[in-house]
């Protein structure tokens, strides 16, 4: 049995998806909305969250993730970022 809270909730996900189509409209389609210096000042205001939000992750992984997250994954994750660098 279809209730009206059932289709008003397909509704909802419908629209959610012709939204989400209509964004992804094509490569670098952001960059063409955003004016270049709010980018640049936006990047230099959220540098400094960025940064804590990597610090308190990477010290949360290191204090609470299983061993095997520590052990097996992390390592990995970190060669291939040094990797990436050089």
């Amino acid at each position: 049995m279809t209730t009206v809270d059932d289709d008003y909730e397909d509704d909802d996900a419908e629209e959610r998806t012709a939204n989400a189509t209509n964004r992804s409209g094509g490569k670098g389609s952001l960059r063409q909305l955003v004016n270049p210096g709010m980018l640049a000042s936006a990047s230099h205001l959220l540098l400094p969250v960025a940064e804590q939000a990597a610090d308190s992750a990477g010290r949360y992984v290191a204090e609470h993730a299983p061993d095997a997250v520590r052990k097996q994954i992390i390592p990995p994750f970190i060669d291939a970022f040094e990797k990436a660098r050089s």
